[in-house]
């Protein structure tokens, strides 16, 4: 008799499971800080807004969070006279996978684009970013990871051992909302705070095509920049993060999408370490593999250039300046690209 009880049990915490999730993931939001925030109401976009009016999307990590993707469509319809309306669809870090599970997304919800750019941090090659072994305390980036899909996504698409720790993610949100009950019942009965949000990241983010500036204005020092993992991680290339690439790359083939590889600046004294250590090199040379393999690939050179101190708001992330400057440059790369390129 116990024994038959088992699986009906296990049925029914997933049941309760799943109904938690989509609980969580339709009230939580007012709650969350500003850049949870922008994460969810990004995800929200691609699933309910017709985004038909872009062609192009930018795909990455928060390095290019804050790219302006319409001054980006601006510039290269005034260098080519090609209309490329820009999306910009780079969520904060969460994990190597992310890539391949949000053009699944995307596709999923929206009209193939034309074209990819895609910008991911050398780093992510080294396996530095992946789940598929998850450490615990869980990182800020798999909290992310976790919120960004549902467990259907991860239990198909991942191994248990990541699901089976997604799931857990999602019953301490349960718990969460047990936890801020009093606070999420004010907020049911007035939803004007969450209105408010919401109307202010649609009106903030929409000027530049969904980028959004979450960094600060300081510099960092030569002592944060030698002790973050840009700086010390050895560069050496992690096989299961080639074959999510790899992935990536193929669904966007699968689907006619041309890809763009470029890559965000690097501050200056991590890109000297790099060109000591032989680790910019052999980037480039992972990079030009996969563009051997899938010849939908394109490549902007430099994949990787050194911004001084003053344009990072901290080791890895550009500031306003950066990003200003950042913009221009790639745009008129991208354009140049566009011009030359007859698949394009």
């Amino acid at each position: 008799m116990f024994s038959k009880k088992i699986p009906a049990a296990l049925i029914l915490c997933l049941v309760l499971l799943l109904a938690t999730d989509a609980v969580v993931r339709r009230h939580i939001y007012g709650l969350m800080s500003i850049s949870y925030g922008i994460l969810h109401y990004k995800d929200n976009i691609v699933k309910t807004e017709n985004l038909d009016r872009f062609n192009g999307i930018f795909m990455g990590d928060s390095r290019i969070l804050g790219l302006h993707a319409k001054e980006i469509s601006d510039i290269v319809f005034m260098e080519t006279g090609k209309r490329y309306e820009f999306f910009n669809y780079s969520f904060p870090q969460s994990g190597v996978q992310s890539y391949y599970l949000l053009l699944k997304k995307y596709l999923k919800y929206q009209k193939a684009p034309e074209v990819i750019v895609f910008m991911s941090s050398p780093i992510a090659l080294t396996g530095e970013w992946n789940f598929n072994k998850v450490e615990k305390p869980f990182s800020v980036a798999f909290y992310c990871f976790a919120f960004l899909y549902s467990l259907r996504d991860t239990l198909m698409s991942l191994p248990l051992e990541t699901a089976l720790a997604v799931a857990q993610l999602k019953l301490e949100n349960a718990f969460a909302l047990i936890a801020y009950r009093a606070e999420i019942k004010k907020f049911l009965q007035d939803p004007s705070t969450y209105e408010d949000r919401r109307e202010w990241l649609k009106r903030s983010m929409a000027v530049s095509n969904w980028g959004a500036l979450m960094t600060r204005n300081v510099p960092p020092t030569v002592s944060e920049i030698k002790g973050s993992t840009f700086f010390t991680t050895e560069f050496k290339i992690n096989a299961d993060s080639v074959s999510w690439y790899k992935k990536f790359f193929a669904l966007a083939l699968e689907h006619n999408i041309q890809v763009i590889i470029a890559n965000a600046p690097l501050i200056d004294l991590v890109y000297a370490q790099r060109e000591a250590t032989g680790a910019n090199v052999r980037y480039s040379r992972e990079i030009m593999k996969f563009k051997t393999e899938f010849p939908h690939i394109h490549i902007i050179d430099p994949l990787v250039e050194p911004y001084g101190m003053e344009y990072f708001g901290d080791v890895h992330h550009l500031n306003r300046e950066g990003f200003k400057k950042f913009t221009g440059s790639v745009g008129k790369r991208i354009a140049a690209l566009i011009g030359t390129v007859s698949s394009l």
